[in-house]
């Protein structure tokens, strides 16, 4: 059973990073009990000195024999980082919630969004590693599990476009001590319709996916890890593979849930 101190002491690696700081300001704007707060960096921001609740705490180095002491570590420095120090972070016995693609498919560490699957954290003891999904998956899945439990449609076809808004449409708001302010609409200028371009043109891409990504692409490797798909999908791979065998039908499987003896039966014919 996952149980912190009263009053753990909290370290964030990445802590000069936009998700670092928006971790900062989530800590602050909750009143999360802390003890103590450790920032780490990158070395060319060792020594930077970040406000938090009337203090100004200096970034460290990332060292051997650092991670002792702590009792919750948020990551969100990249995969490289994370596969080199969460584990050392975790053997010392802290939690750690890693931000990052590192441990997404490790089956030792729960894929969890609160909003979805926070049942997933009774099964874990301290310590250990929690990973989170991509960025998109994580916004598609607050909004559709709700459809999922109350009406099981089957499969949902979607797509999201990134980048058109960096820099240009979307406004972040940073208050005077230099801390992201920006965490609702009302802080948020989020693009819409009106901003799309007059010529916007998209072709796909069709060279394999080159980033990290759980069966072939984030959307849809990921959300089974945390709706309880996995045998579903076991299900609809060994009904392929058996109709691959008696004859040479290449269309998906239509195999929804709940997968019952009849549905399976149906499938193969």
């Amino acid at each position: 059973m996952l149980q912190l101190p009263e009053n753990p002491v909290v370290a964030i690696v990445g802590a000069t990073g936009a998700v670092g700081r928006e971790m900062l300001a989530i800590l602050e704007q909750r009143a999360f009990p802390i003890s103590k707060l450790r920032l780490f960096a990158s070395p060319r921001s060792v020594g930077t000195r970040i406000p938090f609740r009337g203090e100004s705490i200096a970034c460290e180095a990332l060292e051997h024999g650092m991670p002792s002491g702590v009792d919750l570590v948020l990551f969100s420095a990249g995969k490289g980082i994370s596969k080199e120090w969460a584990p050392k972070f975790r053997d010392a016995g802290a939690l750690v919630v890693d931000n990052s693609s590192a441990f997404r498919a490790d089956p030792a560490c729960p894929l969890v969004v609160p909003e979805v699957n926070p049942h997933a954290l009774a099964a874990i003891d301290l310590p250990a590693i929690i990973a989170n999904p991509n960025c998109s998956t994580i916004i598609a899945l607050v909004a559709v599990t709700p459809l999922h439990r109350a009406i099981d449609m089957g499969q949902i076809e979607g797509g999201f476009i990134q980048g058109m808004g960096w820099l240009t449409t979307e406004e972040l708001v940073w208050d005077a001590q230099g801390r992201l302010r920006t965490h609702a609409p009302s802080t948020y200028k989020i693009p819409t319709i009106g901003d799309t371009p007059a010529h916007f043109h998209i072709s796909l891409w069709h060279e394999p996916n080159r980033e990290d990504n759980v069966g072939g692409s984030k959307a849809v490797g990921e959300p089974p890890f945390m709706l309880a798909l996995s045998v579903l999908e076991a299900l609809r791979d060994a009904v392929a593979q058996a109709r691959s065998r008696s004859d040479s039908r290449t269309q998906p499987v239509q195999l929804n849930a709940p997968a019952t003896p009849q549905r399976v039966l149906e499938a193969l014919q």
